[in-house]
C-alpha cells in the first residue's frame, strides 16, 4: 500500500503538551494544516501548530461545535489516556476515522476491567485485594492502592497498615476519573517492564522492550520511574513465553491499527501485567526509530487520523533489538524551589548520543514538593552503541547539566545509578 497523500488536509490534535511537539512538526512535514485543542499547550507547540484553540480535552459538546463551524479532516490522539474517550465521541459525530472502538477505549482506560481480559487471555496479573479485605485484616502488608483510571503514577499510595490504607483509598477513589481504586500486592522485589506494539492493518509488532528503573524510597519517589532501559534483559524470554499470547489478547479485542503499550513486573520467572494503555507512553523514545530505521511513528498516526489506514510493509519486524544498541528515557529527578536557570545544556545539544530531549520544568517557575512526576526536571533520550556507552553518556550528562535556583544553588537530586542496568 503506497502512503496517502494528507496534503490540505485539516487534522484536529487533542492534546498539546511537550511530546506533542514532533506529532506537529510530522503532521505539518506532510502538508497537513494543524489544530491543537489544549487549555494548557506549551510554547513549543504554540509556535509550531498552524491553529491553538483553547478547549479542555473533556469538553466534548465545546469541541464539537467548532469543529461544526470549521469543519476538520481528521482527529489525533497521540499520548494523553482521557483524550481517547473524547477522540471516539468526536469522530463518531463528524463520520471521522478512529482506530478504536467503545468497549476498547473502556478495556484499556479501566485498570479493573483490563485485570479481567488479561486473567481470560491466559495471562498474569499482580494478586489483588478488596476493601473487604482490608477491613477484615486478609492483607499481607505492604499493598499498593492506586486509581482505576489515571495516569503519572498521581494518586498511588504504598500502605504498610490498615489505617494508611483507609486513607489511601480515599485518595486513589477521589483521583479516578471513574471513582474506583485497585489494590494490589506492593511489588517491592520485582524487576518493573513496559513493552510497547504497533499494529498495522492486524499484524502486530513488538517495537518497544524496556526495564523501568524507580527513584529511592528514602527520597519517598519509589513509584516515580528516573530511567528506562531497552531492550529489555528479559526480552527473549518474554518472546518466547508471552508474546504470543498478548497478540492472540489484541486480536480477541478486535485491535487493527495503532499503538498499544503494557506495563508489568518481572516476578521470579513470571511476568505479571498492570496497567495497560491503548496509546503511545507520554515519551519521545519512538524517535529513535527515525535515526535507527528511518521511521516516523507519528507520521504514520497523522496518516491513521485523517485515512483510517497505515501504509503496509514499512516496519521492521525486529525493531525492538535496536540493531544490537542500548538506549535510555532518562528522568533527572529536581527539588522543590525556583527554577530560575539550566547550566549545561549545550551537553544535551552536542552529544550525539543524545537524540531528544525536553524540560518538564521551564526556567522562572516554581517546582512544588508532590513526589510524582512533577519531581522531573527533563526527559532526555539517548541512544548508545552498547551498555558501557550508554552509561558513559548517562553520566556524563549528570555530571555537566545543572539545574540553579535564584541564589544559585543545585536544584538537581538523586542522579540515577548507571550500573543497576
Amino acid at each position: 500500500m503506497e502512503p496517502v497523500d494528507c496534503r490540505n488536509k485539516r487534522l484536529l490534535i487533542l492534546g498539546g503538551s511537550g511530546p506533542y511537539r514532533k506529532v506537529v512538526q510530522a503532521a505539518r512535514e506532510m502538508g497537513v494544516y494543524t489544530i491543537v485543542v489544549d487549555r494548557h499547550a506549551s510554547s513549543g507547540v504554540k509556535q509550531l501548530a498552524d491553529m491553538c484553540i483553547s478547549y479542555d480535552l473533556l469538553d466534548v459538546e465545546g469541541i464539537l461545535a467548532w469543529c461544526r463551524e470549521n469543519p476538520v479532516d481528521g482527529v489525533m490522539n497521540f499520548c494523553v489516556d482521557f483524550a481517547q474517550k473524547t477522540q471516539l465521541k468526536l469522530a463518531k459525530a463528524l463520520g471521522l476515522p478512529c482506530s478504536y472502538e467503545e468497549d476498547q477505549v473502556r478495556i484499556f482506560s479501566d485498570k479493573s476491567q483490563f485485570k479481567k481480559v488479561l486473567v481470560e487471555s491466559g495471562l498474569s496479573v499482580i494478586p489483588s485485594y478488596s476493601e473487604e479485605d482490608i477491613e477484615t485484616d486478609r492483607v499481607e502488608y505492604p499493598i499498593l492502592i492506586k486509581p482505576a483510571e489515571s495516569s503519572g503514577s498521581r494518586g498511588s499510595m504504598i500502605c504498610e497498615d490498615r489505617e494508611t490504607a483507609r486513607a489511601a483509598l480515599v485518595q486513589a477513589k477521589e483521583t479516578s476519573r471513574n471513582g474506583k481504586a485497585v489494590l494490589e500486592k506492593y511489588m517491592q522485589d520485582a524487576q518493573e517492564f513496559q513493552f510497547t506494539y504497533f499494529l498495522v492493518n492486524g499484524k502486530v509488532y513488538l517495537i518497544r522492550t524496556a526495564d523501568s528503573y524507580e527513584g529511592s524510597k528514602a527520597d519517598r519517589l519509589e513509584r516515580v520511574v528516573a530511567c528506562g532501559i531497552s531492550p529489555s534483559r528479559y526480552t527473549d524470554e518474554y518472546v518466547s513465553t508471552t508474546h504470543e499470547k498478548v497478540v492472540s489478547m489484541f486480536r480477541k479485542l478486535g485491535l487493527k491499527n495503532g499503538p498499544c503499550f503494557m506495563q508489568g513486573f518481572y516476578d521470579h520467572g513470571v511476568f505479571r501485567f498492570f496497567d495497560p494503555g491503548m496509546r503511545f507512553p507520554g515519551v519521545d523514545y519512538d524517535r529513535v526509530y527515525q535515526r535507527e530505521f528511518g521511521v516516523d511513528l507519528a507520521k504514520l498516526m497523522v496518516e491513521l487520523a485523517l485515512t483510517g489506514k497505515i501504509a503496509e510493509d514499512i516496519l521492521p519486524d525486529d525493531m525492538a533489538r535496536l540493531n544490537g544498541k542500548t538506549a535510555a528515557v532518562l528522568f533527572p529527578f529536581m527539588k522543590a524551589g525556583n527554577f530560575t536557570s539550566l547550566a549545561g545544556e549545550e551537553i544535551l545539544r552536542q552529544d550525539a548520543r543524545v537524540f531528544s530531549y525536553s524540560l518538564r520544568h521551564e526556567p522562572g517557575s516554581r517546582v512544588e514538593w508532590t513526589y510524582d512526576v512533577n519531581q522531573r526536571l527533563a526527559e532526555i533520550d539517548l541512544i548508545g552503541a552498547d551498555k558501557e556507552d550508554l552509561r558513559e553518556a548517562i553520566k556524563r550528562i549528570q555530571t555537566q547539566l545543572h539545574a540553579l535556583d535564584q541564589e544559585g544553588r543545585e536544584m538537581r537530586f538523586s542522579p540515577f545509578d548507571v550500573y543497576r542496568f
